[in-house]
């Protein structure tokens, strides 16, 4: 009983990284992001004219921006140039209304051209990696933020304490890949998956499982999200 209700409960998306052929179409492909995602007219007019955006634009009049429907903040920012100390600064005095996990972002790049410097943070939970976590500032030589985006998430509410064991992760990645598998690894930290899922994003805390194994084309990497 125990083994069936574990096949029912656990959720294993996969997704290839490395195939010999680019351009075949994998059906051992399980994406978590099921379809294309569109921007909703309405529901982009709705959040251009909440509170969050209408106090920032109070501030910052020649700004615009088209928002990520599920988290509900700035998919991206643009606009006349806002002075700033540093992007730190930005994020918590300038960015507040947005209710911005600031104590959980993390500096993950910083890089800068002839004409911009670029930030990107990610962020934790709980010391926890978020997958697809990304705040991105993009300030010019004047030290002058002129686009930002905050696809980052405010309501992370679940355990940290995984239901599975690793080894079981493993067995679940594997059992919808007809192949032999050549090698296999789990990375030792968990992570915190979000899945956009009817106007929301639903949390998984999961394994990351790499496979490595040779399909029909030849060679193939897969990596793995099992339910934790």
């Amino acid at each position: 009983m125990k083994k069936i209700l574990f096949i029912i409960c656990v959720t294993t998306f996969c997704v290839p990284v490395f195939s010999g052929d680019h351009f075949h179409e994998d059906e051992h492909e399980v994406r978590y992001i099921k379809q294309a995602i569109h921007l909703n007219a309405d529901v982009q007019y709705h959040l251009r004219n909440g509170i969050s955006w209408k106090e920032f634009q109070s501030l910052n009049p020649n700004w615009y921006v088209y928002f990520n429907e599920y988290n509900r903040k700035p998919h991206r920012a643009f606009g006349e140039g806002i002075s700033v100390t540093n992007p730190s600064n930005f994020i918590e005095n300038n960015l507040s209304v947005f209710n911005v996990p600031f104590a959980d972002l993390i500096l993950a790049s910083e890089t800068e051209n002839e004409k911009y410097k670029n930030y990107i943070y990610t962020q934790s939970y709980h010391d926890l990696e978020v997958l697809d976590s990304r705040l991105y500032i993009k300030m010019n030589k004047n030290n002058e933020v002129v686009v930002f985006g905050l696809d980052v998430f405010s309501d992370i509410n679940i355990s940290i304490i995984p239901t599975f064991s690793a080894s079981s992760s493993l067995v679940s990645a594997k059992q919808n890949l007809p192949f032999s598998i050549t090698d296999s690894d789990i990375e030792e930290s968990l992570k915190i998956l979000p899945i956009p899922k009817n106007g929301n994003y639903e949390y998984h805390l999961v394994y990351v499982v790499h496979l490595s194994t040779k399909n029909n084309i030849g060679p193939a990497e897969y990596v793995c999200y099992v339910d934790a």
